[in-house]
């Protein structure tokens, strides 16, 4: 897949969920979060009015140093890159199901501390990888 067809199925998914007013998936607890992740809107872009951008720097020291290779710092936005093919292993750039598993733990945790509730959605997916951004209500 080029980067000109990455980003215009970005395009795309931005303007559907738009259109169609999607909301981030809630992650309302541990127990769920994963699952929660696995079934998140496609949202690409697009910020629903409701909800906001988590910020990088409110949940860094939430999470294990090897995280950081996996968040985006672009304006702040809180994105994990992670492995979307189930080969993965634990240590590798993307994040793999148990490090995300780990990530999210202290994410909600993080979250709670702060009195907010934490959504999820894709912003961008490829064949092996994706990109999860992050929003606060």
């Amino acid at each position: 897949m080029t980067p000109e067809t990455l980003r215009q199925l970005i395009a795309i998914q931005s303007r559907h969920a738009a259109e169609l007013r999607r909301a981030p998936a809630v992650i309302h607890d541990v127990e769920t979060a994963l699952e929660t992740v696995m079934h998140a809107p496609w949202l690409g872009e697009y910020l629903h009015q409701r909800w906001a951008r988590a910020r990088h720097s409110s949940y860094k020291d939430a999470l294990h140093p090897w995280h950081y290779a996996a968040l985006s710092m672009d304006d702040d936005w809180l994105w994990l890159y992670c492995d979307a093919s189930g080969w993965g292993e634990d240590g590798e750039p993307a994040l793999s199901v148990r490090d995300l598993e780990l990530a999210l733990v202290r994410m909600v945790g993080r979250a709670r501390e702060r009195r907010y509730m934490l959504g999820v959605g894709f912003v961008e997916m490829g064949l092996f990888q994706s990109y999860l951004g992050f929003y606060e209500i």
